[in-house]
């Protein structure tokens, strides 16, 4: 069965950082957002070609910036406003959540009162940071600070992005990106070297308007910052990121493109285009 797409689709990705594997929100229209998982290539590296499988739909608004992939793949935690949550009671108004890609169901559900928080990171795959901002008053926030959940041990930080003390002592999982983090906010930016070349991503002067699943700008460029890809190209970019295997992905509408870092110049093309919106469309079908 195909339905018209409404509005323009928008994809965001997550890669582990110790495993060939990869989450991508895909989102279809304004409040439907379906999630995906990837396997990319075995221990070996030896699966060139991307194994796609086509998870939950979820009706309401993910905020795509907080939410994580544990290393190895495995676990996501998200935050959400809106939607259902069938197997926890009440309705609430935005949580946050860890499940197993490429299902949305909740391993884990903590509600919030507010959008000032929510959302975590994982340090590596077995403690998880969870952000709780201004929201201070729920007793299931309080009850999880440094308590083991589904194999997972729950950090709680008062501040968005700050890693709580109890929490500094564990090495975390390094994603290769350096620069300005989260607490500088909208002056972020950061880079991220594979071989010869490197990605600089930075928030958009109008990312406001572009929305959270499109909110950073991108330039691939070589060590003396001489751009690898047309600038009219990575333009259209909503997200980009290097894999394990030192291939460039970079997502624009319904689509993942991803290019070989050897050759790349001003008539580069992608040896692979994914078209999530076919595999959305065939795995309803």
């Amino acid at each position: 069965m195909k339905t018209a797409l409404t509005g323009e689709p928008k994809i965001r990705g997550y890669f582990a950082r110790s495993a060939n594997k990869a989450v991508f929100l895909y989102r279809r229209r304004r409040k439907e957002t379906w999630l995906v998982s990837c396997d990319y290539g075995d221990d070996k590296g030896k699966r060139l070609t991307p194994k796609f499988e086509v998870g939950s739909r979820f009706s309401g608004r993910f905020y795509p910036s907080r939410c994580s992939l544990s290393p190895n793949g495995k676990q996501f935690v998200y935050f959400v406003m809106g939607g259902q949550q069938s197997d926890f009671g009440e309705r609430y108004y935005c949580w946050t959540a860890m499940c197993k890609p490429p299902r949305i169901s909740a391993e884990f559900l903590l509600p919030h009162d507010d959008t000032w928080g929510g959302g975590g990171t994982f340090l590596d795959d077995r403690n998880l940071v969870i952000f709780s901002g201004m929201h201070h008053g729920r007793k299931e926030l309080l009850a999880i600070n440094n308590q083991t959940i589904c194999g997972t041990k729950v950090f709680v930080s008062d501040t968005f992005g700050d890693i709580p003390k109890a929490a500094q002592t564990i090495k975390v999982v390094d994603d290769g990106w350096r620069g300005t983090g989260h607490s500088q906010m909208l002056s972020g930016r950061w880079w991220k070297t594979c071989g010869k070349a490197m990605l600089f991503a930075r928030y958009r002067d109008d990312w406001q308007k572009h929305g959270e699943f499109d909110c950073y700008g991108y330039v691939l460029a070589d060590q003396k910052r001489r751009p690898l890809l047309p600038e009219a190209l990575m333009e259209g970019v909503q997200w980009a990121d290097f894999d394990r295997l030192n291939r460039l992905w970079v997502t624009r509408n319904q689509y993942i493109e991803i290019y070989k870092l050897a050759g790349l110049g001003t008539e580069a093309r992608p040896t692979k285009r994914i078209d999530l919106e076919r595999a959305i469309q065939e795995a309803r079908s």
